[in-house]
């Protein structure tokens, strides 16, 4: 590497052992050297000398791909873009954003904020991801019920190819109908056609304050007709769904219990506009409803920023519960409408072929991506709540709501269940059982003797952990 003099190089094994892998964690790093350009040029001779001394390259962004796209195993040079991270330009009249590759996607929409805009791609790793990295595996994140995928929101792309020559491809345009796009054959590409060293992203207003739902659902043929009715009375921007085994891993990694009651079998987080908290009684109009046509059975609403991260944390902490376990990790597309069949054929599959396996479920409005993890011995004999070593799905009938005057939530229900107030869970959160002193519709139904009824979930039937499927969900074709 002397004809890059001016270009940061490491060989050591520490650096070497960090920057040749992504966090999957099949193969062995391997590379042979890690360099570090600074522009556009700089990839270029780095791309023109590889191809005549017969090198291999691989671009390395902030690794958090779970694809293996980053893993240089077999002695190659890997190509941290992690040293180009500057801001090109940020454009109010436009809407864009451009930057160089290495720039993070969270410090990207910290700068989108400060000029009053925002970028509305987000996911549990985006202060450690990159923008290239983001577009080279074409990222999703939590809001892709209302966003979609980074595709949808790149503009422009500088690309180095495997010549060495820099590609301009649509420079920022918004409508440009001058043949083929080449700039989305690089979205999700994984680095194989070129090296992205510069993007433009477009940028919207921010949206307004948002709440958050937390829903225990009666059984997973009870999601999909949930969905629909929430996405008929509420504006959406996220729906996340994961299942009691998640929950459970959960509970475990944070030492706490989950804020809900009723243990259900999935459970979702549903983001939704909720301006000056204006929404908050149709939140709690189609909850009633829900709990009517016994689609739902308990349920939580935030009351602040600060109550609906820590909602969040709970669908967030899923993969680094689960990590130290060592889970095989897929990422899968399947139509929303879809996946109930999708998990029952998943749950005879894998109880044919797999029985000492853990399937957890994690379903996002887009993407699924299955984990699974081989149940050790030790572990198959721990009993799970029931003794049986599964998690059956269990309603209680909820308490009457009582009003607490003082200050707090507008209305917050005092009684609780499993014989402790239900301030001891999340006292700070709105539980959905009555309002205005006065018991909800939902109880009503409950002491009719009309409430839901528990019901197997399609993955109850595997004997204890050991097969950790999660789940996301996207409106596309399956792969």
């Amino acid at each position: 590497m002397s004809r890059f003099p001016d270009l940061e190089v490491l060989t050591d094994a520490e650096s070497l052992a960090h920057y040749g892998r992504d966090w999957t964690r099949f193969w062995a790093p391997a590379p042979e050297r890690v360099v570090f350009p600074r522009s556009t040029a700089d990839v270029v001779d780095l791309v023109r000398w590889a191809r005549s001394e017969g090198r291999a390259l691989v671009p390395s962004g902030g690794r958090t791909g779970l694809s293996g796209g980053a893993v240089a195993a077999r002695g190659e040079v890997v190509v941290s873009l992690e040293k180009m991270r500057g801001l090109v330009e940020l454009n109010t009249v436009e809407c864009s954003l451009t930057a160089q590759a290495g720039m993070s996607v969270g410090e990207l929409q910290r700068r989108a904020l400060d000029a009053g805009l925002y970028y509305p791609v987000d996911w549990a790793a985006a202060a450690s991801s990159q923008l290239g990295g983001s577009i080279a595996t074409n990222a999703g994140g939590i809001r892709v019920l209302r966003y979609g995928m980074t595709r949808d929101w790149v503009r422009g792309l500088t690309v180095v190819d495997g010549r060495g020559e820099v590609l301009e491809l649509n420079r920022g345009l918004i409508k440009n109908n001058a043949g083929p796009d080449l700039r989305q054959l690089m979205v999700g590409s994984e680095g194989i056609f070129g090296i992205i060293t510069e993007a433009t992203v477009g940028l919207i207003p921010p949206p307004p304050q948002q709440s958050l739902l937390l829903l225990a659902f009666s059984g997973l043929e009870a999601v999909m007709p949930a969905l629909a009715r929430l996405q008929q009375a509420l504006t959406l921007s996220a729906f996340e769904f994961f299942d009691r085994r998640s929950v459970a891993h959960v509970e475990a990694a944070l030492g706490k219990p989950f804020p809900l009651d009723e243990a259900a079998s999935f459970y979702a987080v549903v983001e939704f506009d909720d301006p000056d908290q204006a929404c908050q009684d149709q939140a709690l109009a189609v909850f009633e409803a829900l709990v009517e046509a016994e689609q739902v059975c308990d349920g939580l609403i935030s009351q602040s920023d600060a109550q609906a991260a820590e909602l969040w944390r709970w669908r967030e902490a899923i993969s680094e519960s689960i990590a130290p376990r060592t889970p095989y990790k897929n990422d899968l597309s399947v139509r929303v409408a879809r996946v109930p069949d999708f998990l029952s054929d998943l749950e005879s599959l894998v109880g044919r072929h797999y029985p000492d396996f853990e399937v957890i479920s994690r379903f996002r409005g887009g993407l699924v991506r299955p984990y699974r993890r081989r149940q050790p011995a030790h572990e198959r004999a721990v009993p799970r709540r029931d003794g049986s070593g599964r998690f059956p799905p269990r309603l209680r009938r909820p308490e009457p709501a009582r009003v607490r005057s003082g200050p707090g939530p507008r209305r917050q229900r005092v009684g609780g269940t499993r014989g402790r107030p239900a301030e001891a869970g999340l006292p700070a959160f709105l539980a959905l059982g009555g309002r205005d002193g006065q018991p909800a519709r939902a109880q009503a139904a409950f002491r009719s003797g009309r409430r839901p009824q528990p019901r197997q979930g399609p993955l109850s039937g595997l004997a204890g952990p050991g097969f950790c499927y999660r789940f996301r969900l996207e409106c596309a074709s399956f792969i």
